[in-house]
């Protein structure tokens, strides 16, 4: 039994904190802290981290309870190649499934689509280095107007009286908004390069409806409308994070479709990390 060992075990108890240090005989009460050292003196060695030591003597001691094993670190130069995609099957279809699986999953899916009951909806391939944000879209915009000023149009009757005889609708507070499939992701590749870790972010929005808040007016036997469309988006979208094993195929998500309620649409990723692709083929 080394002299620091000895020591603890007969009561020296040292302050960290101030750098002083009390040294009381073996029978003397401890406090709790130095207590529980006391305890755990007869224990491996090993629980003893830090010493330090200057000048005459022991100056400070730091005690680890328990082995501490450094974390691993994210391989945050990896190269990551990342695959999502919508398919849409029939709703009919997915209760069979569940009825006679008790759930859907990736292998259940993808025998439908084999099977030609499935229908690409988008896919996006996004390659990009681990811990780093990726985005890819695939949208149209669409610029619409938010606000309506009408002037009216007016003229003189035989009478003398003003008509109004028309207007001028002038839109104004143009807005834009996107359509399409839009993912943005964030892959980080574990230490072994086997577990890749996402933060997702996928959205689906469909070809706008419009719908006219003018209104039609006839003035002197011609019928006129005063045009004030405005678009209304169906969304799909939601955040999610998971970890899959690298170069697996994993569902992410499934919803009704908001065009169809006849039909599903379910979300998949495949992920694989470059890095190991390119280890293998040189073995």
């Amino acid at each position: 039994m080394n002299k620091l060992v000895q020591r603890i075990l007969t009561g020296v108890v040292m302050c960290s904190l101030c750098g002083a240090c009390a040294s009381t005989s073996s029978n003397q009460k401890l406090n709790s802290e130095s207590a529980e050292v006391s305890r755990s003196g007869n224990e491996e060695l090993d629980r003893t981290a830090e010493c330090l030591t200057g000048g005459s003597g022991l100056r400070g001691v730091s005690l680890f309870p328990f082995s501490r094993k450094a974390p691993e670190k994210s391989l945050t130069n990896s190269q990551v190649s990342i695959e999502v995609y919508f398919v849409k099957f029939n709703l009919k279809d997915i209760e069979a499934v569940i009825k006679r699986d008790g759930s859907v999953g990736v292998d259940s899916l993808t025998s439908l689509w084999r099977k030609g009951d499935g229908e690409l909806v988008n896919s996006s391939l996004i390659r990009g280095e681990s811990g780093a944000e990726s985005t890819v879209k695939s949208v149209k915009e669409y610029i619409y107007p938010t606000q309506f000023t009408v002037t009216p149009i007016t003229g003189g009757d035989t009478n003398g009286s003003v008509r109004i005889l028309g207007g001028v609708t002038e839109p104004g507070n143009f807005e834009t908004r996107e359509s399409g499939c839009t993912v943005s992701l964030t892959p980080i590749v574990d230490a072994k390069n086997q577990k890749i870790r996402f933060y997702l972010a996928p959205e689906i929005v469909s070809t706008p409806d419009w719908k006219d808040y003018g209104s039609s007016y006839t003035t002197q036997g011609t019928a006129s409308t005063q045009k004030m469309e405005q678009p209304f988006f169906r969304t799909i979208k939601g955040t999610t994070s998971m970890t899959i094993t690298n170069g697996a195929t994993e569902l992410i998500c499934g919803t009704v479709d908001h065009t169809d309620a006849t039909k599903m649409i379910y979300g998949f990723i495949t992920a694989r990390s470059l890095d190991s692709a390119e280890k293998t083929t040189k073995k």
